[in-house]
C-alpha cells in the first residue's frame, strides 16, 4: 500500500501533464503513487503518460469525457494510499510537498489539508 495516492485528472494535458508527473516522482517522500484520470483527451496526453509506463507508481485511466468529478472519482477507487492529493494535470508539487502533508497530517489528526499556490 502506498502512503499517498496523488490523484491528477487530465483532460488535453499534453503540454503540462510530463512536468507534473516528475514533480510527483521527485520528492522526498517516496511512498507514493501518482494515478492519472484522463476525461477522454484527444491530443496525445496518452502517449506522454506512456513514457512512464515502466514506472510502477504511475498508473493511467482512460475514460469517456464525463467530467473533473466523475474522473476524480475513477482515480479515488483506483488508490491504494492511505492518503490522497489532489494535484491539476498543469500544476507541480514542490519536492518537500508530500512529506510536509503526511507530517502535517500526523501532528493534527484527520482533518483536510490545502497547499496556497503562489
Amino acid at each position: 500500500m502506498s502512503l499517498v495516492s496523488v490523484i491528477v485528472q487530465a483532460f488535453k494535458a499534453a503540454a503540462t501533464i510530463g512536468a507534473t508527473i516528475n514533480s510527483v516522482l521527485s520528492p522526498t517522500l517516496q511512498d507514493s503513487e501518482i494515478i492519472v484520470s484522463d476525461d477522454g483527451s484527444t491530443d496525445s496526453t496518452a502517449l506522454v503518460v506512456s513514457f512512464y509506463r515502466s514506472d510502477p507508481g504511475v498508473k493511467y485511466l482512460f475514460h469517456e469525457n464525463r467530467g473533473t468529478s466523475h474522473a476524480k472519482k475513477l482515480a479515488v477507487r483506483q488508490a491504494k494510499g492511505e492518503h490522497l492529493a489532489f494535484l491539476d494535470s498543469d500544476d507541480s508539487l514542490d519536492r518537500t510537498a508530500l512529506e510536509t502533508m503526511v507530517h502535517q497530517f500526523r501532528v493534527t489528526g484527520p482533518v483536510w489539508l490545502y497547499c496556497r499556490c503562489s
